[in-house]
Order: structure tokens, then C-alpha cells, then sequence
């Protein structure tokens, strides 16, 4: 939960912290600025901000809350003028290492996390989305080191970017940001600011659904073992015009808790989620001041109850010993032997057919899942495939296991992956049109688990991929996992 604590009067803080425990909320997320903290010059430490801050933090361990902080906000004698958004340049970030790591040692085992600056890919009048990656990650290694010197046993998240900018976060690997971060954070909130958390996935960056598209992108990298964060989400309830339009407080309490039920199902990899905010503001625009679940005189409105009703049903589930994980593909791709030399990575429809009955297959597709870490002592207990069909055959496609280092890009019928078993997984068998679900025999899966779809008719059989725009069509492999 995103609190907006320093800067409040006690006892005022006191009565946002307890809203945060009423939520049923974990964590909270406490922005620290740089430029306050230091506003005077390198070292020079102001006593009133830090006082603050001590207090804060204090304040959240004494009601068993962890704290994210989030440190940002250039000085002005370090940038010429203080900002919320300008980076420090790359060849003094060495002062923002100092600092980080000061603050680390300082809060060591009372701050669990450290956020390496807050939307890192906005620029003041410019935008979002407009900042180089390259210029924010010698920021980031800098917040690495130093909050590794200080504390290293905190986490480390990457500064959430404003949506889920999945080219921002390309940029971010090309230029060599990853390794520096232990969970990557993002800010998925909705545009328009009214849609709902299902919404599918857009070329822009403000859909929640992008983060399909973002774990692609981290497995590409390697990053396929890393947590995501949401660092920042939620729903004005602000009046706004166009694009900043909010919702009435009963649709931002059901988005809410539509959205916690959406991620705990299919995002295994987002392990953190951070509302913003506990409280309205009246400093800023409509959009911004009202995102809050409770007034600005402190009263509740209906999500702060809803979230309290999806946290709890999240900590039954954590007590339960058995739990289910819903995954769609992080890359599918279907390959022609007539097109040797060519792949479907992007099409909504998948493919697979044998020129014969008995022939060699003509056309065949695979499907690669991130899987998510077994804590010690899970075991697998059943998995099972479902896919949409769109044509009936009495005999559909054997399921194999295969390596998983390929991609939608390199794939072709002349770089296909090995099989990795000498009998399949599972075998579609006859269907009619419409969701097939088949069980596989999987006991064990890793980080990753690729299958093919190998076809034992020429009856050309067509599915829905994950680039279908109904979610519900796509393929999905559900795990249930037992302790």
C-alpha cells in the first residue's frame, strides 16, 4: 500500500498507517527524497526529514507492516534544479551509491525492500516513456551497490515505469540494466483510466494484461526466474475528462478486487502488488488526488472493505497446502515444412497437420510456460492443457516435451527444438470444436516447460494462440501443487 507519510501531521499518519492494517496489506511503500533528505549538500543531513522518516518507519514495524522505500528525486546542487524526475548524470551517481547505502545500513532489517527511483521513464513536461533506459541504469547499479553495502540481505526492485512499457523494459536489458534488480517494477494502471483489470492487452502501455507481454520479454533476457512488482495500481475516482475519467467507488472497489483475484490466478510471477493509495490527496488534479480508498477527511470508501476481503482470501490461501496456478504461454509459434525457413510467432491462430495420415508432419506448433519455483517441499500434483479448437478431428495432436531455449523470432521447421523425453506428455486425442482440456504427465517441471503439438492427421487442425484477443481462448497450463 502506498502511503504518502512524511510529509503528514501526526496523529494524522498514525490513522493512515492503521488504514493500511484495516486493508489487511502487508507492505508499505514509503517514497523517500533524496532531495530533501539532502537539500542542503552531499552529507548534509536534514534532521527534521530524517526525524520523519525514523518515525515512519518505526511506525509501520510497531503495527508489523514491511516497508518498501522508494528513493528519488535529484538535488539541486547536484542537478541545478531539484527534480522528481531528472536523473542524476552518469558520471555522479557515485553520490547516489553514497546515499543508498547509507540509508540501507541505517534501516537495515526494519526496510526489506529499496525501489531504485520512481518511474524512472518520465521526464517533467515531456512525458512518460520518453527517458532513455541508458540513462537510468547507471542509476540503477548504483542503487544496487549501494543498498548491497548497506543491507544485503534487503530486495532490490527496479524503479516502477509508469504502465508496462514492454519496449522501455527491452531498452532497459539492451543497455545492460539487467542483474542490477531482484524483482522488476512496473505501474500498471489502466488507460483509459476507467477500464477494468481484464482489459487485453494494448500497443500502449496502460493495460495490466501488457504484463503477459513484459514476462516474455524478461524469459528473452534470462530474467524468466524474476519476480515482477507492482509498485504502484489502482483506479481514480476522480471526475477527470477523456483518458483521466475515473470511476464511481463501488466500480473502484470491484476493479480492486477483480484485479487482486486476476493476478493471485495468472500471474504466479507477480509476487507483489502495491495500491496506490490508502488516502485521497488535494494537491494535484482530480485524477491524482482521488485514487485513494479512504477521503480525504479519512473515511472509508468500499475498496478499502474489498481489499480487506481479497487480502484475506489471499492469506487462506497461503495457509492451504495445496495450490492451483493458471499459466498461458510466454511464447507460442507454429512452423511450415513448405516454409522451412519461417515461423507464426505472432499470429492469433496456431497450427498442425500431417501431410498424411501417417506422413511426416506438414505443420506443428510448440508452446513454452515460465513455471513458477516450488518452495521446498511442493510436489506437482496433476497439470493439465487446455486449448480452443476451431475444427473437430478424431485423432488431435500428441503432446511432447522439448527444450526450451527458443524463441518466436528463431523458430523455423529447420530450428526446431529437440524433444526432451522419448514418450509424450499427453495426447489431445478426438475432439469437436471449442475448449479441449487434456491432462499431462507432468511431475516435475523446471523454470520453464516447452511442448510441441505434433499432429497424427492431415486434418489440419487450427487453435487459438496466445495472441488470441478473447483471454479466455488462449492456451493455458494449470498446475496443481501440493505441500
Amino acid at each position: 500500500m502506498e502511503v504518502f507519510s512524511l510529509w503528514r501531521d501526526w496523529p494524522v499518519n498514525e490513522l493512515v498507517l492503521d488504514r493500511v492494517v484495516e486493508s489487511g496489506s502487508g507492505w508499505v511503500r514509503v517514497g523517500v527524497g533524496w532531495c530533501s533528505l539532502e537539500e542542503a549538500g552531499a552529507g548534509v543531513v536534514s534532521a527534521w526529514y530524517l526525524s520523519r522518516l525514523d518515525a515512519t518507519v518505526a511506525a509501520a514495524g510497531a503495527r508489523g507492516l514491511q516497508v518498501l522505500a522508494t528513493v528519488g528525486c535529484t538535488p539541486g546542487w547536484l542537478s541545478g534544479s531539484q527534480s522528481l524526475t531528472v536523473l542524476p548524470p552518469a558520471e555522479r551517481v557515485g553520490e547516489f551509491e553514497r546515499v543508498v547505502a547509507w540509508l540501507a545500513g541505517r534501516y537495515a532489517g526494519r526496510v526489506a525492500a529499496w525501489e531504485i527511483w520512481n518511474e524512472p521513464d518520465c521526464s517533467a513536461g515531456t512525458g512518460c516513456g520518453v527517458t532513455e533506459p541508458a540513462a537510468y541504469v547507471p542509476v540503477l547499479a548504483a542503487g544496487y551497490r549501494g543498498v548491497r553495502a548497506g543491507d544485503p540481505g534487503a530486495v532490490v526492485v527496479s524503479g516502477g515505469i509508469s504502465g508496462v512499457n514492454t519496449a522501455w523494459i527491452e531498452g532497459l536489458y539492451a543497455a545492460g540494466g539487467g542483474g542490477w534488480f531482484d524483482a522488476l517494477g512496473v505501474h500498471p494502471y489502466q488507460g483509459p483510466a476507467a477500464e477494468p483489470p481484464e482489459a487485453p492487452a494494448a500497443e500502449h502501455p496502460y493495460r495490466m494484461r501488457n504484463v503477459e507481454r513484459l514476462r516474455a520479454v524478461m524469459v528473452a533476457a534470462g530474467d524468466g526466474q524474476v519476480p515482477v512488482w507492482f509498485t504502484e495500481f489502482g483506479w481514480t475516482t476522480g471526475a477527470g475528462e477523456g483518458w483521466s475519467a475515473g470511476v464511481d467507488e463501488a466500480t473502484q472497489a470491484d476493479y480492486l478486487a477483480r484485479a487482486v483475484a486476476m493476478v493471485q490466478a495468472e500471474y504466479s510471477y507477480v509476487t507483489h502488488a502495491f495500491v496506490f493509495t490508502i488516502r485521497d490527496r488535494d494537491d494535484w488534479n482530480a485524477y491524482e488526488n482521488n485514487f485513494g480508498l479512504t477521503r480525504l477527511d479519512g473515511t472509508p470508501k468500499p475498496a478499502l472493505a474489498a481489499l480487506r476481503t481479497a487480502n484475506d482470501h489471499l492469506a487462506a490461501l497461503r495457509r492451504s497446502s495445496t495450490r492451483v496456478v493458471s499459466l498461458t504461454p510466454v511464447a507460442d509459434a507454429t512452423v511450415w515444412q513448405e516454409s522451412a525457413g519461417r515461423s507464426a510467432g505472432t499470429s492469433p491462430t496456431l497450427e498442425v497437420d500431417s501431410r498424411t495420415a501417417g506422413g511426416a508432419s506438414r505443420a506443428t506448433s510448440y508452446l513454452r510456460f515460465a513455471v513458477p519455483a516450488l518452495a521446498p517441499g511442493e510436489v506437482v500434483v496433476s497439470a493439465e492443457l487446455t486449448v480452443q479448437v476451431a475444427d473437430g478431428t478424431l485423432d488431435g495432436p500428441v503432446i511432447w516435451p522439448t527444450a526450451t531455449e527458443w524463441s518466436e523470432g528463431t523458430l523455423s521447421w529447420k530450428r526446431q527444438p529437440a524433444r526432451t523425453a522419448t514418450v509424450p506428455l499427453g495426447d489431445l486425442g478426438a475432439m469437436g470444436p471449442g475448449p479441449v482440456t487434456v491432462p499431462l504427465a507432468v511431475a516435475d517441471p523446471s523454470r520453464e516447460l516447452s511442448v510441441q503439438l505434433y499432429a497424427q492427421t492431415d486434418d489440419d487442425l487450427r487453435l487459438a494462440s496466445r495472441e488470441d484477443p478473447v483471454i479466455d481462448r488462449r492456451p493455458r497450463l494449470t498446475l496443481v501443487i501440493t505441500s
